[in-house]
C-alpha cells in the first residue's frame, strides 16, 4: 500500500503499464537494424518521452474517473490513490501539469536530435503528433467529454500504441516509412488494445452502472470475449507474417518462445473469466507483448536474424 507521498506517486504511476509503451518504441526503433544502424540517442530519448507520456495518462485517468465517480467500492481493480485519499485532486491536477510540460520538452528534443532543421516537414508534422498523444493521454478521462467513455479508447491504444509509436519511431530513425512497417505496428497495437480490453472486461459491471460506455458494455462480455480472441490470435499471425517477409533464418523467429504465454493466457481467460483473473492477466500480456519485443531486440542485435 500507498502509505507514504513518493509510494503514492508511484503507485499512481502504475509502474505494470509501463513495459507496453517501451515495447512499442523500441520495436519502432530496433526494426531499423534490419536495414542499417539504429541510433542509440534517439532510441533512449524515444523511450524517455514514451514513459512520460504514459505516466501522464495513467495520472490524468486516476484523475478523471476520480472526478466522475467510477473510482468507487464497487470497483474490482486495485484501489487507486486519490480514491484512497493519498493524492488531493490539486496535487493531481498540479502533477498532471507537469508532466504535459516534461512530454513537450522530451519529445521535442528527440525531434531536434533525430531531425534536426534538415526534414522541416517531417519535424512539423510529428510535433503535431506529439501534441495529439499528450491531449489523447489527458481527455482519455480526465476531460468533461472524455472519448474513454464513448467506446474510442480502442481505438485510440491502437492508433498511439501500435501506428504511431512504430511507425512514428521507425521514421525518426530513417526518415522513410516502409509499407511492411504496418505489419509490426499493428501487432503491437492489437496487444496492446487487448490489455484495455482486459482491463475493461474486469471492470464491466462497474463502468456500466456508472454510464462508462466502454467498448466492452458497448459489446457485452461475451463478444468482448471474442474480441479479445481476435486482438491477440490476429497480432501473433501478424508477427510470424512480418517475419516472413524479412527473412527465412530460424534466429527471426526467437519471439516464439513468448506465444505458450499468450495461449495459457487465453485458455485461462476462456476457463475461468472471473474479474479478479482478468485483473491478473493483465500483467501476463503486457509483460508477454514487452518479451516478444525483447526476444526480436535480441535476435536482431545478435545477428541471428
Amino acid at each position: 500500500m500507498a502509505n507514504t507521498p513518493l509510494k503514492a506517486w508511484i503507485s499512481a504511476a502504475r509502474l505494470r503499464t509501463l513495459p507496453l509503451a517501451v515495447a512499442a518504441t523500441l520495436m519502432g526503433n530496433i526494426l531499423v537494424q534490419l536495414e542499417g544502424v539504429m541510433r542509440m540517442d534517439v532510441l533512449l530519448l524515444s523511450i524517455l518521452t514514451a514513459v512520460l507520456i504514459q505516466i501522464l495518462s495513467n495520472y490524468a485517468n486516476d484523475y478523471g474517473d476520480f472526478q466522475k465517480g467510477v473510482d468507487n467500492e464497487n470497483r474490482l481493480g486495485p484501489l487507486r490513490v486519490m480514491q484512497r485519499g493519498l493524492i488531493t485532486q490539486q496535487a493531481m491536477l498540479r502533477a498532471i501539469k507537469i508532466l504535459v510540460v516534461l512530454s513537450f520538452v522530451s519529445g521535442l528534443s528527440l525531434l531536434w536530435v533525430a531531425l534536426g532543421t534538415d526534414q522541416l516537414p517531417g519535424f512539423i508534422l510529428l510535433i503535431l503528433l506529439g501534441m495529439l498523444a499528450i491531449w489523447a493521454a489527458i481527455s482519455y478521462t480526465a476531460t468533461k467529454n472524455p472519448y474513454g467513455y464513448k467506446g474510442l479508447g480502442d481505438l485510440f491504444v491502437f492508433l498511439f500504441f501500435g501506428l504511431a509509436a512504430i511507425m512514428g519511431n521507425y521514421y525518426l530513425q530513417t526518415q522513410t516509412i516502409t509499407p511492411e512497417i504496418l505489419l509490426p505496428a499493428a501487432a503491437i497495437g492489437f496487444l496492446s488494445t487487448a490489455v484495455l480490453n482486459l482491463n475493461n472486461m474486469r471492470d464491466h459491471d462497474n463502468d456500466k452502472a456508472s454510464n462508462k460506455k466502454t467498448l466492452v458494455v458497448i459489446l457485452g462480455p461475451k463478444n468482448a470475449m471474442y474480441y479479445h480472441y481476435f486482438l491477440v490470435l490476429a497480432a501473433l499471425a501478424i508477427m510470424v507474417l512480418f517475419m516472413l517477409t524479412k527473412s527465412d533464418s530460424w534466429g527471426c523467429f526467437l519471439f516464439l518462445l513468448t506465444y505458450p504465454l499468450f495461449f495459457k493466457h487465453l485458455f485461462t481467460i476462456t476457463k475461468n473469466p472471473d474479474p479478479q483473473i482478468l485483473n491478473g492477466q493483465l500483467k501476463v500480456v503486457s509483460l508477454a507483448t514487452f518479451g516478444l519485443v525483447i526476444l526480436l531486440t535480441i535476435s536482431i542485435l545478435t545477428g541471428l536474424c
